[in-house]
């Protein structure tokens, strides 16, 4: 489910700007020429290679600041968030955390100016990572005392979670059954 997920993510059209000509282009579907200058919508994997490969800049993707911006106020409200049930989040957003590490990883240090954007980037790139998994954390634990209180996966609780919470939480739920079973000698 979870690759399926992702596949989709990677094929949602996304706005370029192409920077530099090119003479013939297979998206997939058919073969373009694009020339300097020209805003195109492409699937997002083929966005992301010519942006790695200088041949796009994107119009309005997500920036790693924007990320943690997100992930930060989704981290605050879920901390003040009271109810049993974790919040309503961006059910895209794992995604754009996972992409915002493989941009990082993939790009070279010599494409950052100086020293100073080099620390900041890194320094927001750890703050990301730090909140995704606080947030991760919370919103599993919430979920956890929901599924084990109630005996089961609530509906509400499957409209408010990310496809990946979703995922281990289904996988929890069945070891936890298994677990009763084995264990317990319980029967549900």
């Amino acid at each position: 489910m979870l690759k399926l997920e992702q596949e989709m993510f990677m094929e949602e059209k996304i706005k370029v700007m192409i920077t530099r000509d090119i003479s013939e282009l297979f998206t997939g579907e058919t073969f373009l020429r694009l020339g300097k200058g020209m805003e195109v919508e492409l699937p997002r994997w083929l966005a992301e290679y010519l942006v790695a490969k200088g041949y796009a800049k994107f119009v309005k993707e997500m920036t790693l600041n924007d990320i943690l911006k997100k992930v930060s106020s989704y981290n605050f409200l879920e901390k003040k968030n009271l109810d049993d049930y974790p919040k309503d989040i961006d059910k895209k957003l794992y995604k754009y955390v996972k992409l915002a590490l493989k941009r990082f990883e993939e790009t070279s240090i010599t494409e950052i100016q100086d020293k100073k954007s080099l620390i900041i980037q890194y320094m927001n790139l750890e703050k990301l990572k730090n909140q995704i998994n606080e947030l991760a954390n919370i919103r599993l634990m919430k979920s956890l005392r929901l599924m084990l209180g109630l005996g089961e996966v609530p509906v509400e609780l499957n409209e408010k979670l990310a496809p990946e919470e979703l995922s281990i939480i289904n996988e929890i739920k069945d070891d936890i059954k298994v677990w009763k079973e084995n264990v317990l000698g319980v029967n549900e």
